[in-house]
């Protein structure tokens, strides 16, 4: 900016005001506007000390680059002594400092401002008001402080009476005006101008307060002459701005009611950088908080009950919110940002815990269901392959087809369970701890029917086995000893290198079933005409485990005969195979005159 200023055509050298016009430029081009401009009166072009007062008017309309202003140093301030004007200007209502305009402006003296000496001699009350026309004396002719109250009539005085800026601060005393001297309306500014109040006290000669029109804003200043408070009424909203007291006069504070659609209140570092906001938002308050590189750290939503914390990448990290239950999220660090963990209390199912991949998916949850705990483990293609069950007391795992494969439970004594891989998904071994009937081991076929089973009965242990129909065919007691049947082959087979391959202690071998005529190793063979022919002294043996079977052991001894039967006891009897159609064996007593019919004997067969 440059300014270039000179005497108005017309001064008055009767007062201590003085009217001058200058020109100002802005960036070469004659100015246009309102502008603040202050005036200080130096004794030198350049350092020197400040004389009289310093003069700040704002507005000053500037138009096409000329302005007018009256200036007032004070009584005694042009004394014949070289005088020069030093002018400072800002944009008005800017809170920036006024830049100072260079060089100083020296002043001369004007032809009308030369003292009369001869006013000065007239006596007082020489001159009375008859003798003066209307408007002849002005301010310019009236020394400061010649007219006081006692000189003036009640209400002579009005604003009418009074020129625009020509009582300022200086030309009012401490105390001077009052409630009493104000009306109830102050108005300041008209509809064409801007009003404003500035109200001074600091060393610096600034205001400490100024009430802007322009800007609709009201402005407190420090020591400094820094803005430290500014009430603005922004385009639809009202802003309250607290400013800091570093070099910089940061904003620290900032409370406006227009954001996010309600209030807001944001905190900043001192540098001005904002580390906290406080919304009242349409869709709910919010709160965030910022770390020092500006990230947002916390959040909290009205919105959700939502409390959400976020790294360094600005992702989000953990969440804890309840919009229908509470809920506790744990989120990864790696791209997708997937949720780790998650912690949820939904009260249809009870509390759950999931324990999540990198990706996401669940690989542990922990559940407290209303009808029991419980906890799945899974494996990466996602299928449950372990879990505990709290109601069972039960460990279930699983294959790839998520079917069952182990469970160990207990809801009224322990058992584990091994099943198949085939389709139907059959139990293959059950151990099983029975308090009733002890431990029992069932081991079983792939369409999970028994075929072994080991007993820890409390009569004795016991192992039983199956054929394939499901007949017990072999059951070894420890109190009844070995009990076995055969369709086709030996019942039982031992063999040893060395040594007895069977070995029978106290007590007999029984053969279930034995009876007369009956297929089994042991029976009792009775004579009858279908067996022995006609005045035959020998008759035929049919038994499946003899017949055709010349190398088979027969042990034959009598047994006690039917009454009216001749008794067999005693008599030597012969066995041999052949008889009468060449597959058989026969049994021939010794005693030929005796008849065969009736007569019995007990076999064994023993084959080779």
């Amino acid at each position: 900016m440059a300014l270039a200023f000179g005497p108005a055509p017309r001064a008055f050298g009767q007062g201590t005001a003085f009217t001058y016009q200058g020109s100002l430029t802005d960036s070469a081009s004659p100015a246009n506007g309102n502008y603040d401009l202050e005036f200080y009166l130096r004794d030198a072009a350049s350092g020197g000390s400040p004389v009289g007062t310093t003069n700040t008017i704002a507005p000053v309309a500037v138009s096409n680059g000329l302005f007018t202003v009256t200036l007032d140093f004070g009584a005694g301030v042009f004394d014949g002594t070289s005088r020069w004007l030093e002018i400072g200007v800002r944009t008005n209502g800017s809170l920036a400092a006024y830049a100072t305009l260079s060089p100083r402006q020296a002043l001369t003296p004007s032809p009308y401002a030369i003292f009369a000496t001869v006013a000065g001699g007239a006596a007082n009350g020489a001159i009375t008001s008859a003798m003066l026309a209307n408007g002849s004396v002005t301010s310019n002719k009236v020394a400061n402080g010649a007219i006081g109250t006692a000189q003036l009539g009640s209400n002579v005085v009005t604003s009418a009476n009074i020129a625009a800026g020509a009582v300022g601060a200086l030309q009012i005393a401490n105390n001077a005006i009052t409630g009493q001297q104000l009306a109830d309306t102050i108005a300041l500014g008209t509809s064409n101008a801007y009003g404003r109040l500035d109200i001074y006290h600091t060393p610096s000669n600034t205001p400490s307060i100024s009430l802007l029109g322009e800007l609709t804003q009201l402005s407190m200043f420090g020591a400094d002459a820094q803005q430290k408070v500014s009430l603005d009424v922004l385009p639809g909203w009202g802003q309250l701005t607290l400013r800091n007291n570093s070099p910089l006069n940061q904003q620290a504070a900032v409370l406006t009611a227009n954001a996010m659609g309600g209030g807001s209140l944001s905190l900043n570092d001192s540098n001005g950088l904002t580390r906290a906001l406080i919304f009242g938002a349409d869709n709910g308050g919010q709160v965030q908080l910022f770390r020092p590189s500006g990230t947002n750290t916390i959040t909290l939503f009205g919105n959700g009950s939502q409390l959400s914390t976020y790294g360094d990448d600005g992702l989000e990290r953990v969440r804890l919110w309840g919009p229908s239950y509470g809920e506790v999220l744990l989120k990864n660090d790696l791209p997708g940002n997937q949720v780790a963990v998650q912690l949820s209390a939904d009260g249809s199912s009870g509390g759950i815990l999931y324990l999540n991949n990198t990706n996401g998916s669940p690989r542990a949850q922990v559940s407290g269901a209303n009808n029991g705990g419980l906890v799945q483990l899974f494996q990466p293609s996602g299928i449950n392959t372990v879990t505990l069950f709290g109601n069972g007391s039960q460990i279930s795992t699983y294959g790839s087809d998520g079917l069952e494969r182990v469970r160990l439970w207990g809801p009224v004594y322990g058992e584990v369970l091994l099943k198949n891989s085939l389709t139907g998904n059959e139990v293959a071994v059950q151990l099983t701890a029975n308090g009733s009937s002890g431990g029992t081991l069932y081991l079983n076929d792939t369409n999970g029917l028994t075929r072994a089973e080991i007993s820890g009965d409390n009569g004795g242990g016991s192992l039983s086995l199956y054929r394939s129909d499901g007949t017990e065919t072999i059951t070894m007691s420890a109190d009844d000893g070995i009990y076995a049947t055969s369709v086709t082959g030996p019942a039982v087979y031992a063999a040893s290198s060395s040594g007895p391959a069977l070995t029978v202690g106290s007590g007999a071998i029984q053969v279930s079933g034995a009876g007369v005529g009956t297929s089994t190793a042991a029976f009792i063979h009775l004579a009858t005409t279908n067996n022995t022919p006609t005045n035959s002294f020998c008759t035929t043996i049919s038994n499946p485990l003899c017949n055709g079977n010349s190398n088979a052991l027969l042990f034959v001894t009598p047994t006690q005969t039917a009454p009216g039967v001749p008794p067999a006891f005693g008599i030597p009897v012969f066995v041999c195979y052949g008889g009468f159609n060449g597959t058989n064996w026969i049994i021939c007593p010794t005693d030929l005159t005796s008849p065969l019919i009736g007569r019995t004997w007990n076999v064994l067969i023993i084959k080779p």
